[in-house]
């Protein structure tokens, strides 16, 4: 027996880069992003708080560019 009816349901429609606002979206129909995130404790001015952004890859390039101009390291490892 089928069973019919209207669901109500939740779908990606998209992921767009929290700096530039365009769609990571490719042509394959798939997401080329990064996600930068930070989970902050107890003695955090931020207390619980949890950070997210996606970036698209000039967007990351840019970022990650910024981040080695002052001094910081960037880790990049194959998978």
């Amino acid at each position: 027996m089928k069973i019919i009816g209207i669901t109500e349901k939740e779908d990606l429609i998209d992921i767009v880069c929290d700096i530039c606002g365009k769609s990571t979206k490719t042509e394959f129909d798939d997401y080329e992003y990064a996600e930068l995130s930070a989970r902050w404790g107890y003695s955090s001015s931020k207390d619980e708080e949890y950070h997210e952004v996606c970036l698209c890859e000039k967007c990351y390039d840019q970022v990650t560019s910024y981040i080695e101009s002052i001094g910081g390291k960037v880790t990049i490892r194959s998978y």
